[in-house]
Order: C-alpha cells, then sequence, then structure tokens
C-alpha cells in the first residue's frame, strides 16, 4: 500500500459496473455490457468489466470509474474519487489524503 494512490486505491475497491448503474442501464453483451452513454445520450456506450474501462464509440470519451464521476458531475478527479469513496463506503486515511497533495 505503500506505493498505492487515492486514486488506485478507490478504483480497486469498486467495480465501475455498479458505478456505471448510477447514470445508466447496463445491458450484457458478450464480454461487454452495453448502454445509451451517460455523456451524450447516444447508444454506444461499452464497459469492460474485465478491464474496469468504459468507451463511448460516439462521443470518443473513455476511462475508468474516476473519469466517468469527474466528466459526468464536471468535477476533478480527486473530487470525483472522494465522491465515490464517501457513495460506496470506502475509507481513505489522513495518510493516503496527504500522499496525494490534499
Amino acid at each position: 500500500m505503500d506505493n498505492e494512490n487515492i486514486f488506485s486505491y478507490v478504483k480497486n475497491k469498486l467495480s465501475l459496473e455498479e458505478v456505471t448503474l448510477k447514470y445508466t442501464d447496463l445491458k450484457k453483451d458478450g464480454n461487454y455490457l452495453k448502454a445509451a452513454c451517460p455523456l451524450c445520450s447516444k447508444q454506444g456506450f461499452t464497459v469492460s468489466p474485465g478491464k474496469q474501462i468504459f468507451y463511448c464509440f460516439n462521443c470518443h470519451t473513455g476511462g475508468d470509474a474516476i473519469t466517468l464521476v469527474s466528466k459526468i458531475e464536471n468535477i476533478k478527479q480527486y473530487e470525483a474519487t472522494l465522491k465515490l469513496a464517501d457513495e460506496f463506503n470506502i475509507k481513505i486515511t489522513e495518510r493516503l489524503k496527504e500522499k496525494n497533495g490534499k
């Protein structure tokens, strides 16, 4: 945990599928989950549960759970990380917060 930062710590405790379900419905399609994009509202939003990443083939936006929340809520990634930690009851130590300059 010494090399871990707040972003990887929170991401490792989350499921991108659970986070995404707060914003859009997902449907299984082979190894992927698909939906209307919570950013552009068009079909083409794909979640890869195995890789814990998403991509929208319409608005060409991709990333992880933190990126998704950051873009939807229009907040910085650090704020999105704290929001996710709060929503999913992930305890973040002060040491981990300080390590990230906050």
